[in-house]
């Protein structure tokens, strides 16, 4: 407990700083821990009151400023560079294309929609063109049930029954 109020000795409050002061003053080990942390904040303190200058430092700055503004044309060109490459060119050709054929389909649409009249059919014919469509679908099945059935019976061959089916269908 001692030696955390030593490391914060600048955060803790004057009772808590009496409290450790006389239990350094009885410790030998705490006593020589505070003298260390002490000695290391005056270094913090000095170091940081000095100000360092670096060697050459007008053509250190103007080195990083030329970097920079070399960075920057840089980042330029290759921007356009990007923008205008080949596979960008073919991708906003095949937009613009795209676009133009939305609009085209559009107009188109829209123009002979409008001149086109939908067919109406009535219930009565709607209901004799199904029932039509039905008769006729089952009559091809029966007649291709009978064609395959009188081809099937006497053969065992493939070819022959390929053959027979040819014939019957002519």
């Amino acid at each position: 407990m001692y030696e955390q109020s030593i490391y914060l000795w600048e955060e803790i409050s004057p009772e808590e700083k009496a409290a450790v002061s006389k239990h350094v003053e009885a410790c030998p080990n705490c006593a020589e821990l505070f003298q260390q942390i002490q000695v290391m904040q005056e270094r913090v303190t000095e170091v940081s009151a000095k100000k360092t200058i670096a060697p050459n430092a007008a053509q250190l700055t103007s080195r990083i400023m030329q970097a920079v503004h070399e960075q920057q044309r840089s980042s330029h060109v290759n921007l356009a560079t990007r923008l205008f490459s080949p596979f960008q060119l073919i991708r906003y050709a095949c937009a613009t294309l795209s676009l133009v054929l939305v609009i085209s389909f559009g107009l188109e649409y829209t123009h002979t929609g409008t001149q086109q009249k939908t067919q109406i059919t009535t219930l009565e014919e709607g209901v004799i063109l199904s029932s039509a469509i039905i008769r006729s679908s089952a009559a091809d099945r029966k007649k291709r049930k009978s064609i395959f059935s009188a081809c099937k019976a006497p053969f065992t061959d493939q070819l022959a029954y390929r053959e027979c089916i040819k014939q019957q269908f002519q």
